[in-house]
């Protein structure tokens, strides 16, 4: 029966780069992930999950730095049978993570720009949504510039607000349109993501691009003899 050091960690990024000609894929990523532990790796596309899932698994070497699977390099552990993966391609993927893992890890421009639990992740951006049902004109512009709103956007028919103050927010819309199916509920995952690699990628955060449906690419730590 094979059996686990829990002193030693099952996966070991350390100070990892990986450059494809003049594109640096992964960035100077430190990561290390313990025994058990059910971790999600979400990133936009491009932000580098394939590329650090792709080390971890010996499918590639590390330009500099090192990636350590079960305290050897990736391929030994792979050549054991010690490891597998299976990467996750689904636009409920952010819902999912915030159910099942126990740590969640962001990576952006293949940096690591933020690591912990859902509940972690989701306070750091400090900030509630309003939404109310989308109406059949236009949005006015005004919105986006009502108190503490951080972002705008059209959702499934619904219009979402992104705010650091809620009540300031619901205060003020009727000065610049009557809502209808008014809900004020805390970030979510996904509002949280969007902020976080929106601020990291030097975009405007008041309006951040949707993550595609290949968002997140799952991480599940090796247990012993998989």
């Amino acid at each position: 029966m094979t059996t686990i050091d829990r002193a030693t960690p099952v996966v070991a990024f350390t100070g990892a780069v990986k450059e494809f000609g003049a594109v640096r894929a992964v960035d100077g990523l430190d990561l290390t992930i313990g025994p058990g532990e059910r971790v999600a790796l979400l990133g936009r596309n491009g932000a580098g999950k394939s590329t650090a899932i792709g080390l971890l698994l010996g499918l590639d070497d590390p330009t500099s730095g090192t990636v350590e699977l079960f305290g050897r390099a990736p391929s030994h552990a792979v050549s054991d049978g010690r490891v597998g993966a299976m990467l996750q391609d689904s636009k409920h993927y952010l819902e999912e993570a915030d159910q099942n893992a126990d740590r969640i890890v962001v990576i952006d421009r293949g940096r690591l720009i933020a690591d912990g639990s859902g509940a972690d992740i989701k306070h750091t951006v400090g900030s509630s949504m309003v939404s109310f049902t989308a109406p059949d004109g236009p949005l006015p512009d005004e919105l986006a510039a009502l108190p503490g709103v951080l972002s705008v956007e059209v959702v499934d028919g619904r219009v979402r607000l992104r705010t650091s103050d809620s009540d300031a927010t619901v205060s003020a819309l009727p000065g610049v349109m009557t809502p209808r199916g008014l809900e004020v509920a805390p970030a979510g995952l996904e509002d949280a993501f969007l902020a976080l690699t929106a601020h990291h990628s030097g975009r405007d955060a008041r309006r951040p691009s949707a993550p595609s449906a290949s968002s997140g690419s799952a991480a599940q730590t090796p247990k012993a003899g998989a």
